[in-house]
């Protein structure tokens, strides 16, 4: 993680899963489901369920920088929102790191309080 300020981010606001996921992370719903935008393509959407939630999630193509500089297509970053209906938490990574097994199973351990249902 030299290169890397944080590995997994995690932002809570109020809203449910479509509005959040749309207005503050990369993904957008079609008539046939969600689509996730990276820096030059669109990308897969996956449901993804924990205890009280549901959301989505997909690996998309991002930019990175380095002490080297930025490098606009190099890496790849998890993006995920996951709601309990009226709050939603929006998870990204930078690119570098936390997209792997034990990332996402961080990820899914999140549990909303009962004062946030």
């Amino acid at each position: 993680m030299t290169d890397s300020d944080y590995l997994v981010a995690f932002e809570v606001f109020d809203g449910d899963l479509e509005t959040v996921a749309a207005e503050r992370a990369v993904f957008r719903k079609r008539k046939d489901g969600w689509i996730a935008r990276g820096r030059s393509t669109e990308h897969q959407v996956m449901p993804l369920t924990g205890p009280g939630w549901q959301g989505i999630k997909s690996t998309v193509s991002c930019g990175i920088s380095t002490q080297q500089g930025t490098h606009a297509g190099a890496g790849e970053c998890l993006w995920a929102v996951l709601s309990n209906g009226r709050r939603s938490v929006v998870v990204d990574t930078q690119g570098i790191v936390g997209i792997d097994d034990h990332s996402l199973r961080s990820i899914k351990s999140l549990r909303f309080s009962p004062r946030g249902r």
